[in-house]
C-alpha cells in the first residue's frame, strides 16, 4: 500500500564518506556542492539561528569546516528529505511545514536530552540522535505521499477526536507512520538503532523503559508535542518519572532541558 521512497544520492554518498577516516571535510562538501537546490537549501540551514555561526558560511565546504561532517550530513539529509516532499505542501488540512518543524526540534531536544544522559546512552552520538529525531515521523508524509485522500481522512478523524494519529492510522491501516518509518530508516541503510528508534518513538512503553536510546527520543518527542502546544503541566511529573528511571536524569536537568527548548523553538525556519 505504502511505496518507500530512495534517498537522494547525494545523501546516501555523504552517509558513506562520513564512516570513513580517509575522506576529508572538503571531499564531503565538494559532493554536496555539486547538488545546487540542496546546497542552497544545506547553506540556508547551516547559516540559521539553530546553528548559531559566528559568522555567515558563503559556501557549502566553509559551512562544512565550521560544522563537522556528522552534523553536516544531518543538514544535507533535512534539506533533501524536505526538497523530496515540498509538493505535499500544496495539499489542504495537512500541515506539512509543522512536520517538519517539529521533527527538526525533536532532533535538537534528543541531541541535548542524549549529551545530558551520556552515561545511559553509551556511545550513541547527539548527531545520532538528531538523525533520529529528524525523520522520527517520516512515515506520515510517506504514507500521505501514497495514501493520499485516504490517509488524510484519518488525519482529520484524528484531529476531530483528539486520538493520537498512530492509533486512527491502526484502526484503519493496520499499520501506522513507526511501522512505515522503521521501513524507510532501514531502505536509507540506517543503523538498527536508528530503526528502532522510530518503530518504538511511541512505545509500547515496555519498549521505551527497556532502551535507553528509544527513551530519548521518545521524550524530546513529548517534550516537543507538548510545548509546541503549550501544554506542558500535565505531561511533566510523567515525562520526568520516565527520565529518571531510564536516563537517570534528575528533574533539575530536565528544566534546563524545558527552557533550552522553549529558546530553540523560535529559532527553527524550514
Amino acid at each position: 500500500m505504502v511505496t518507500i521512497p530512495t534517498l537522494p544520492d547525494v545523501v546516501t554518498k555523504v552517509n558513506s564518506m562520513v564512516g570513513d577516516s580517509k575522506v576529508s571535510i572538503q571531499e564531503i562538501g565538494d559532493v554536496i556542492a555539486q547538488d545546487a537546490p540542496i546546497s542552497a537549501k544545506v547553506l540556508r540551514i547551516a547559516n540559521s539561528a539553530v546553528y548559531g555561526l559566528a559568522e555567515p558560511a558563503t559556501s557549502v565546504i566553509e559551512a562544512a569546516k565550521v560544522v563537522g561532517a556528522r552534523a553536516l550530513r544531518n543538514i544535507a539529509l533535512q534539506a533533501s528529505v524536505i526538497q523530496r516532499y515540498a509538493p505535499l505542501s500544496s495539499i489542504p488540512d495537512f500541515d506539512i511545514h509543522g512536520v517538519w518543524k517539529h521533527a527538526i526540534f525533536t532532533g535538537q531536544l534528543a541531541q541535548k536530552i542524549g549529551a545530558t544522559a551520556k552515561a545511559a546512552v553509551g556511545d550513541f552520538t547527539v548527531d545520532e540522535f538528531y538523525t533520529c529525531g529528524l525523520i522520527h515521523d517520516i512515515g506520515k508524509v510517506v504514507m500521505l505521499e501514497s495514501l493520499s485522500e485516504d490517509y488524510l481522512e484519518v488525519f482529520r478523524r484524528a484531529r476531530a477526536t483528539h486520538q493520537p494519529i498512530h492509533v486512527c492510522e491502526q484502526d484503519v491501516f493496520g499499520f501506522n507512520h513507526t511501522e512505515v518509518g522503521a521501513v524507510v530508516a532501514q531502505q536509507w541503510q540506517f543503523a538498527e538503532s536508528v530503526s528502532k528508534v522510530i518503530q518504538f518513538h511511541h512505545g509500547p512503553r515496555q519498549m521505551v523503559e527497556e532502551d535507553p536510546i528509544v527513551a530519548v527520543v521518545a521524550i524530546a518527542d513529548q517534550i516537543s508535542y507538548r510545548i509546541e502546544l503549550d501544554n506542558f503541566d500535565d505531561a511533566k511529573k510523567r515525562i520526568e518519572a520516565l527520565a529518571k528511571k531510564v536516563l537517570g536524569v534528575e528533574a533539575e536537568a530536565m528544566q534546563e532541558i524545558y527552557d533550552y527548548g522553549l529558546e530553540i523553538l523560535p529559532l527553527i525556519e524550514v
